[in-house]
């Protein structure tokens, strides 16, 4: 049938009188229909048992289809216990070197204190509490113990370095 500037086709379709009867999915079901030895009616115990293998079946896919989706929401949570295991530990670590960095940084300063200690008593600057230079001392030295993680009373062992000057 032309119609417009293109061509659509109509097909009609007739009844033959076969009869066919489908069992499952249209393009790959099994078939039952009429012919030329055997007539539809007289496959009817076929028919019947092709309907409840096709409903087993269904059942059967729909109970594995269950089975998988638990198996995949335990493989998720597994998955999402084992990201929030790896972010805190991530933490753990991240925390450590920030630490080990303040801690450094701490010893830097007090060693920077130290030495400019040693030079401005050498230069004989006054260094007690009440002067302004000691004052920036004592400052230096917070400075240094807030930034330190682990703030411990000095010990012998910090004196190591002492030892290869002798």
């Amino acid at each position: 049938m032309k119609e417009y500037s293109w061509t659509r086709t109509i097909i009609e379709y007739e009844p033959k009188g076969d009869l066919e009867f489908r069992v499952g999915d249209y393009a790959c079901g099994r078939k039952y229909r009429d012919g030329t030895k055997r007539r539809l009616e007289a496959q009817f115990p076929s028919c019947v048992g092709a309907l409840l293998r096709e409903g087993r079946a269904s059942l059967i896919s729909a109970k594995l289809e269950v089975q998988r989706n638990l198996e995949r929401q335990a493989k998720e949570r597994q998955r999402a216990e084992l990201a929030r295991q790896i972010a805190e530990e991530d933490k753990k670590v991240q925390d450590l070197e920030t630490w080990v960095s303040n801690w450094a940084r701490a010893r830097q300063m007090r060693d920077f204190i130290a030495a400019l200690e040693k030079v401005w008593t050498d230069q004989g600057h006054d260094l007690s509490p009440e002067a302004q230079k000691g004052q920036r001392i004592i400052w230096m030295k917070q400075q240094a113990d807030r930034l330190d993680p682990m703030p411990s009373p000095p010990s012998v062992l910090d004196r190591k370095s002492e030892l290869n000057h002798w």
